[in-house]
């Protein structure tokens, strides 16, 4: 209901607008068309028409209609704009046109806010030319042609003047005389023009001024006295020019300067002091060799400051010591520099910084317990893409609690080691274009919840297929899975490749078994044939044998037999002898054993025995 009530209210309110500029138009296209022979010259447009929207000469909030003309030369253009017979409120667009020169009393029975002649070839405006319309214009748009230089008095009296773009002509001077022509004005955009000259004084009574562009022109120097009376500027862009050097005077009548572009010049040294009101410093795409040759000094406001495209090889410990009275700043660039060495204190000085880019640089390694981000607790934003980082590990990062968007993309990186982002809650990773090829499992995981964006991409992954866990991680991140690479493309060619890994695996699981059954069918076929010759051909029964082991068993139980005999033999002889001589023995001896019974004289030895029985043929014959 809320959102229905703004639209309702919208076209109410731009209703009456619509509906007076479609009256207006009415009105004027009458005077237009009167010359029924010929197409008009010009027309009457509303302020809602499509190609107002690209157009700079919008810049009205007072009048809604406007009279446009394009493609004409210019009798046609002052026949139609001196057509009518009274004056009327409108503004004048002029476009792609051959208007070549605005003639005095061109715009006498017009009363414009918003004078437009753009792309129309203009190169001379005659002195009363713009009278009649010095009191309504408050923005004038002369740009894309090629004027070349404005007389004196051409602008007198556009005391209502506020917006002036006289852009993209062929302006080589900008001189004191017209001082005084538009005291009112509050933007001033000079840029693509040929200026190589600013003469002191030119801004004396322009205190009203805002914003200055002097952008891609042939400026090869500044004096101190160059912006005086620039009191109230807030913008200045001097990019594209040729200055070499830049002093703590030039600026030094800018004190509510906010905004100041020197990028693209030649400059090899900046003294910069005093600027309190300023916020953003541009001094990229120079030739600065060294940090040294930038002082910074009292920017009490300073917000951003943008070092990129120079020659700075190295940050030193003291580089940015001056940048400490900038309490405020948060964003430092050096990106597309030759650095390859951070000092470990090199943004001691710069601690509360958000931002920081090293994007294009040379550098090695973050530092890892010696890290230059070692100071930067309140970093949220680390730029290190297109560098030669070859590892990454969480001494690198560690402090950086609150960091948020990490660019470790187009580097070298082979290794990114355990927990090297344990307490850290990114949101946005790009460690694409690296040499990676495998990751520590679960190294991510706890990023699920915070993370937005990540680009694993374009990395030589050998085990990505195979980690299971980094690629469960990558279907539950969803659509932060962001890859600019062939990422997809190496997941789809690593499940091929375990297909056929796996087709080659059950390949010669089943050779083998083959190889197996064909030699169990042998060995049975073997046994099969065996059986059946035993069966034909049966082993005789009565085969002498070899003596084995059982036969010598069966000597010498035979041996022990017959030695047994010979003891028999031997004991009942010696009984005989002892009954025909009795052996009278001492009472003493009745309770001795039995073996004293025999009478160790006429006892006979084992081997006397053994050699009586050995008879022949006894022993060794026995088969």
């Amino acid at each position: 209901m809320e959102k229905l009530f703004v639209i309702l209210l919208a076209v109410t309110t731009l209703q009456p607008f619509s509906i007076s500029a479609t009256s207006a138009c009415a009105d004027i296209d009458l005077v237009l068309n009167q010359e029924k022979t010929k197409p008009p010259a010009c027309r009457c447009y509303a302020q809602h028409q499509p190609f107002l929207k690209v157009s700079t000469a919008i810049q009205t909030d007072q009048l809604n209609s406007w009279i446009g003309c394009t493609e004409l030369t210019m009798p046609g253009i002052v026949h139609a704009l001196t057509s009518f017979n009274k004056t009327i409120e409108t503004n004048i667009w002029i476009w792609n046109s051959f208007l070549t020169i605005i003639p005095p009393n061109m715009f006498d029975q017009i009363r414009p806010r918003v004078l437009s002649i753009e792309n129309s070839s203009l190169s001379i405006i005659k002195a009363g030319a713009l009278t009649s319309v010095s009191p309504f214009v408050h923005t004038l748009i002369l740009k894309n042609n090629i004027i070349k230089s404005i007389d004196k008095n051409v602008f007198d009296n556009l005391n209502s003047l506020k917006h002036f773009d006289v852009s993209g002509n062929k302006l080589s001077t900008l001189s004191r005389t017209m001082k005084d022509s538009f005291p009112a004005v509050e933007e001033f955009i000079l840029n693509d023009n040929h200026i190589s000259m600013i003469e002191d004084g030119f801004f004396d009574n322009l205190g009203r001024l805002k914003k200055l562009n002097l952008a891609n022109n042939r400026l090869q120097a500044l004096g101190k006295d160059t912006f005086k009376g620039l009191v109230n500027l807030e913008y200045l862009n001097l990019k594209g020019n040729l200055l070499k050097t830049i002093n703590s005077s030039t600026f030094g009548y800018l004190k509510k300067l906010e905004t100041l572009h020197l990028d693209g010049n030649a400059l090899i040294s900046i003294d910069l002091s005093d600027l309190r009101s300023l916020k953003k410093l541009f001094i990229n795409s120079n030739h600065i060799e060294s940090f040294k040759d930038i002082k910074l000094s009292k920017l009490t406001n300073l917000v951003y400051l943008n070092v990129d495209d120079n020659d700075i090889t190295a940050i030193d410990n003291l580089d940015l010591v001056t940048l400490k009275e900038s309490p405020k700043l948060r964003y430092i660039s050096f990106a597309q520099n030759n650095i390859s060495t951070v000092s470990p204190k090199a943004f001691e000085h710069v601690k509360e910084l958000k931002v920081l880019s090293f994007t294009g640089n040379n550098i090695v390694s973050i530092g890892g317990y010696e890290s230059f981000l070692k100071p930067l607790k309140s970093l949220e934003t680390l730029l290190l893409s297109k560098n030669l980082i070859e590892s990454v590990d969480k001494s690198d990062f560690d402090g950086l609690r609150g960091l948020k968007n990490l660019a470790l993309d187009f580097n070298n990186i082979s290794d990114i080691m355990e927990n090297t982002f344990d307490g850290i809650n990114l949101e946005k990773m790009f460690i694409n274009r690296n040499d990676l090829n495998k990751l520590p499992d679960g190294i991510f995981d706890h990023l699920e919840k915070t993370l937005k964006v990540v680009d694993l991409s374009d990395n030589p992954w050998s085990t990505l297929c195979k980690d299971s866990k980094l690629s469960l991680w990558i279907g539950r991140i969803g659509k932060a899975n962001v890859p600019s690479g062939d990422i997809t493309n190496l997941m789809s060619k690593c499940i091929e490749e375990e297909n056929v890994e796996n087709e080659k695996t059950s390949l010669i699981i089943t050779v083998i078994a083959s190889i197996l059954a064909f030699l169990c069918l042998v060995i049975l076929v073997a046994i099969g044939f065996l059986y059946y010759d035993n069966q034909k051909h049966p082993l005789p029964m009565n085969t002498q044998l070899k003596h084995l082991p059982s036969d010598l068993i069966k000597l010498v139980n035979e041996f022990k037999r017959k030695r047994g005999i010979a003891i028999h033999e031997a004991e009942l002889k010696a009984a005989e002898l002892k009954a025909k001589k009795p052996i009278i023995r001492p009472l003493s001896t009745i309770y001795e054993t039995d073996n004293l019974l025999v009478d160790p004289a006429e006892s006979i030895p084992l081997e006397e025995v053994a050699s009586t029985n050995d008879a022949p043929g006894t022993f060794n014959n026995v088969v």
